[in-house]
């Protein structure tokens, strides 16, 4: 059985248009232009530092999720049915993250380019694993979510 959580199903008509206007489109367009430069999976490209830092973002992802979940630290897939939903995620250097350690993941970013390549990383990655079906791409924002 997958544990959820309800967050903020009944939003207030201001909060509902501040979502919907937290889209910055320059933002948006650098990384667009990093997707359509194939540049999110590349090590050594200009998003080196994104993976340099990766390791210790899910470190700490993990261990504040297990800890606020009161979690099996031992299990190889700690976050096994839980739901995570990663705004922004970009190529999905996160959200591929937090599926190996067993989580279900929505991932949402405005660039319909980063949703093509963090959705053809997946098809390489983890075709015909249990983690293909566990990790979602949507090319949406937080706003039209909710």
């Amino acid at each position: 059985m997958l544990r959820t959580r309800t967050l903020l199903r009944s939003f207030t008509p201001t909060l509902r248009r501040s979502l919907a206007t937290t889209v910055d489109q320059k933002e948006v367009e650098k990384f667009d232009a990093h997707a359509r430069a194939n540049e999110w999976w590349n090590p050594d490209g200009p998003l080196r530092t994104l993976h340099q830092i990766n390791p210790f973002r899910i470190k700490y992802l993990r261990n504040a999720i297990v800890k606020h979940y009161n979690l099996n630290t031992n299990h190889h897939q700690p976050l096994s049915n839980l739901k995570v939903l990663d705004v922004g995620c970009g190529g999905g250097l996160v959200a591929e993250s937090l599926a190996r350690l067993g989580a279900h993941v929505t991932a949402l970013d405005a660039s319909y380019n980063n949703i093509q390549i963090a959705t053809k990383h997946k098809e390489l990655t983890f075709n015909g694993t249990p983690q293909f079906d566990r990790l979602n791409y949507l090319h949406s924002t937080a706003g039209k979510i909710f």
